[in-house]
This record gives structure tokens, sequence and C-alpha cells, in this order.
């Protein structure tokens, strides 16, 4: 009897280890994918952050200017022809 009991025993214990195993296992398993998941978004969210800045700071270093030191001097000047046309020709009808 006491054989039989000892056996019982044997099995119980080896069950709950195989049992305990498993679960842990499962639960490394899970963990890892977790954390995987979370280093890919923070890699790429590092990434994106990298080359916002990076383009930043390009954008702010390539400046070209079309300037040759001059000043810039326009003529607002109207045509005689523009001054003539507007004076016959009223565009509004009285």
């Amino acid at each position: 009897m006491k054989k039989l009991q000892f056996k019982r025993i044997g099995i119980l214990i080896g069950f709950t280890l195989l049992v305990s195993i498993g679960v842990q296992i499962y639960r490394n398993i899970s963990q890892f994918k977790q954390i995987e998941t979370q280093l890919t978004k923070d890699i790429q969210v590092s990434l994106d952050n990298a080359l916002e800045a990076y383009f930043a700071d390009l954008a702010k270093t390539d400046v070209v200017t079309f300037t040759d030191g001059k000043p810039l001097q326009l003529d607002f000047t109207v045509s005689d022809s523009v001054k003539a046309d507007s004076l016959n020709d009223s565009f509004f009808i009285v």
C-alpha cells in the first residue's frame, strides 16, 4: 500500500513540475513576443525622429540665395499706351 502512495506522490510531483515548466515556457514566449513588438516600435520611432532631425538640420543649412549684393530697383511706371487706353475706354459704363 505504501508503495502505491509513494508512486502516486511521485507522479503528482512530476505532473506538477511538467505543468509549471510548461506555464513558464508559455509565459516566456508570450513576453518575448511582447518585448519584440515593443522593441520594433521603439526602433521605428527612433528612426523617424532621427530622420526628422536630420532633414530639419539639412533644411537649415541648405539655404540658397540668389542675390548679388546690389539693391533691387523695381520699375512700376505705366506705359503710355495703357494710359491712353484707360482714359478713352472707361471700365464702368456710365
